[in-house]
């Protein structure tokens, strides 16, 4: 029993952190003027839940990429994981346009995913000294921002402070959860807080998020008051959240973070 009611807090964690990439995938499609922004929110959904269900499989001891395919018709965790991931590959492809730099650039995006949970590449991308935050910030700005705009032609130059501003904006939102993980990761990780403590490193995160909320007086949205409003709220949140896990040690609050991010995605629609 009590198993049983851990892997099922495990697999809502998951749904949690999927619904959180749906939503602000969404919402900034939303104000990218993206018609089939709910596509993309799905295969994003889909992505995450199954990447992250492969990281919490993978994280087990003893684990061989061989066990999905030998565990698939006993273990639910691997039928969820294979699911979603055939969800978000055929819906992958019924709305991708099959262009060159789109190919190469998703097949690069797969291979650092899967690299990050499993030692494709010898050791996991994340085991590597100062590389796991960016990894994070990286994949989930190709999927939420880049790759939208790559497949629907709207990509241009002016896109790119953005671009930069949203990969740092993700960077900030890993930092509680690495120090939720201070005394979980390997010294030899050296995330942020690790480098710097747990409040310094939450420090530059509120920072990083009021700096995100800044840029979008400069970005090409189609602005109101609205949207900026409903926008400063939800990173408000994430600023208190953020000063109470680095502050006053409240880890147990990390999942409402989720929720947060969720909430941000909802004020791209306003």
């Amino acid at each position: 029993m009590v198993e049983s009611n851990r892997k099922l807090i495990e697999i809502l964690k998951n749904v949690g952190i999927a619904i959180a990439g749906f939503s602000l995938t969404v919402g900034v499609c939303h104000r990218l003027n993206i018609s089939n922004s709910i596509s993309y929110g799905w295969i994003n959904f889909c992505f995450i839940l199954s990447i992250y269900s492969l990281q919490r499989i993978a994280d087990k001891s003893n684990f061989h990429l061989k066990d999905l395919f030998i565990n698939f018709a006993v273990n639910t965790d691997y039928q969820l994981l294979f699911f979603f991931f055939c969800c978000g590959t055929i819906s992958f492809f019924c709305t991708v346009n099959f262009t060159f730099p789109i190919i190469i650039l998703s097949a690069l995006f797969l291979l650092i995913a899967l690299g990050y949970t499993m030692p494709i590449f010898g050791k996991k991308l994340r085991e590597i000294p100062y590389l796991k935050d960016w990894v994070i910030a990286g994949t989930w700005t190709f999927a939420i921002v880049l790759f939208p705009l790559l497949n629907e032609g709207l990509y241009q130059s002016e896109w790119i402070p953005f671009l930069l501003i949203f990969t740092l904006y993700i960077f900030a939102l890993v930092i509680p959860f690495d120090v939720r993980d201070l005394y979980i990761d390997f010294r030899y990780q050296k995330t942020l807080p690790q480098l710097v403590g747990p409040s310094n490193a939450s420090l530059i995160a509120i920072f990083l998020i009021l700096i995100y909320f800044a840029v979008h007086f400069l970005v090409p949205f189609e602005q109101n008051n609205s949207f900026l409003i409903a926008l400063a709220l939800g990173l408000m949140l994430q600023i208190i959240l953020i000063y109470r896990i680095g502050f006053m040690n409240k880890e147990k609050q990390v999942p409402l973070l989720d929720w947060s991010i969720a909430i941000v995605g909802l004020s791209y629609l306003f």
